[in-house]
Formats: structure tokens, C-alpha cells, sequence
């Protein structure tokens, strides 16, 4: 059966990464190769880990759901990348944590 993920984005003024979010267990931040190239490919990798950890994965800036117009930096970005794949963690978490 497919794992139901759970979107997230970073937020601010930086252009917008977007992102799932599935599973539990160890963290694993699931990273693609690039530039041009979505996530597609490793979605098959990304249900398997789902299922002993909590995966997030991201699409780059340049492809949809992430910001599609640059212009694109790096300051700042690693940053607010991370703590929104924290901050979404967390509210998994807190959210399941009340349906126990």
C-alpha cells in the first residue's frame, strides 16, 4: 500500500522549496540529483525507506511544487529548508501523537 506524505514548504522570502514527508523512525532527508531533474525517479526508494523511517524529500527550485522563477540563491535557503522539514516533523508527530 502507497505511504500517505505530507506536504511541506519552506516559507519567507526566499523562493519556495517544497517537499513530503513520511514514515517514522530514524530521519532521512532523501536528496536528488540535479539541475532539471525531478523527484520521479527516486519515489520507489522513498516508499521503501518510508517504511523503517521518516523520509523527507524535496523537489528542487526550478520544478513544481517547489518556486518555479528565480532568481535563485543559496543564502539562507539551506537554512529555512531545514527548519521547515523539522518544523513539519514536529507536527506530524504532535498530530499523531493526540490520535494515540
Amino acid at each position: 500500500m502507497p505511504m500517505t506524505w505530507t506536504p511541506f514548504a519552506t516559507g519567507g522570502a526566499e523562493p519556495t522549496i517544497a517537499g513530503r514527508l513520511a514514515g517514522a523512525g530514524p530521519r532521512v532527508l532523501l536528496v536528488h540529483g540535479g539541475p532539471g531533474m525531478n523527484f520521479d525517479y527516486l519515489r520507489d526508494l522513498a516508499e521503501e525507506l518510508a517504511r523503517d523511517h521518516e523520509v523527507a524529500w524535496y523537489q528542487q527550485r526550478g520544478l513544481e511544487p517547489s518556486s518555479t522563477a528565480g532568481p535563485f540563491t543559496v543564502t539562507g535557503t539551506k537554512v529555512a529548508f531545514g527548519l521547515a522539514a523539522s518544523s513539519a516533523a514536529a507536527s506530524r508527530r504532535a498530530s499523531s501523537d493526540r490520535h494515540q
